[in-house]
């Protein structure tokens, strides 16, 4: 009987590429540092953009869509909503008058706010703000964080029990990498913002339009105080 062996032609079909980058936890390590170098590096005019290009393409090597990520449908509407709108609007209250100068003062600085300006008193520009809070940041950074970093980071984790929580505060940390232009106490803000918006992801059934509410309706009157003069 001939021994069987292994055709040299399957170990280079799509299949068997779409089985490496699903399963190979140094090729999903390395990804993983890849996307950490470029948020750290920072590419204008927009790291995100550039990641959310990069996880398209690899999603689509490994058989996988951003619907099986969570953006899809939301079985239920109404929590759904109830999670963004309302969650989001608490979450304003809550950061603008607790958390945020509770983290100030640990730190003893003032988010850094400066990129912002060319928006005090400038309608048009709050409208090209607006857009981008909810194209690129509401849209993009979900995606992109909840969606696909903590997805990813949660593939590394064999432990059922840790893999939420360590791809939860992994995808946080990096939040808050891409927002150190802020400061320091924009950026620990933005780490604290990043682990509710998982806990959102987590109660949303892992659902990103939850999330994407939630952080839309988060910096929509953020950012009409700024354009007001009435930000710190």
């Amino acid at each position: 009987m001939q021994p069987t062996t292994i055709n040299d032609d399957s170990a280079n079909s799509p299949n068997y590429l779409a089985s490496l980058l699903r399963e190979n936890r140094k090729l999903i390590l390395c990804e993983i540092l890849l996307m950490a170098l470029l948020i750290w590096i920072g590419i204008p005019p927009s790291a995100t953009i550039y990641l959310l290009l990069l996880a398209w393409i690899l999603l689509r090597l490994r058989g996988r869509s951003w619907r099986d990520l969570g953006l899809r449908t939301p079985e239920n509407w109404k929590k759904t909503l109830l999670l963004g709108i309302g969650g989001g609007l608490f979450y304003f209250l809550l950061a603008t008058w607790g958390i945020g100068p509770l983290i100030q003062s640990l730190f003893d600085a003032q988010k850094d706010l400066s990129v912002f300006d060319s928006m005090v008193g400038n309608f048009p520009m709050l409208l090209i703000w607006l857009a981008a809070a909810w194209t690129l940041a509401a849209f993009g950074e979900e995606m992109l964080y909840r969606g696909y970093i903590q997805n990813r980071v949660e593939d590394l984790i064999q432990n059922a029990s840790f893999k939420f929580i360590i791809g939860a505060l992994a995808s946080a940390m990096l939040f808050g990498l891409a927002h150190t232009y802020q400061g320091w106490a924009g950026a620990v803000t933005s780490v604290v913002f990043g682990i509710v918006l998982s806990a959102i992801y987590h109660l949303g059934g892992r659902n990103l339009w939850a999330c994407i509410l939630f952080h839309g309706v988060f910096n929509t009157p953020g950012l009409m105080i700024i354009h007001l003069g009435m930000h710190l």
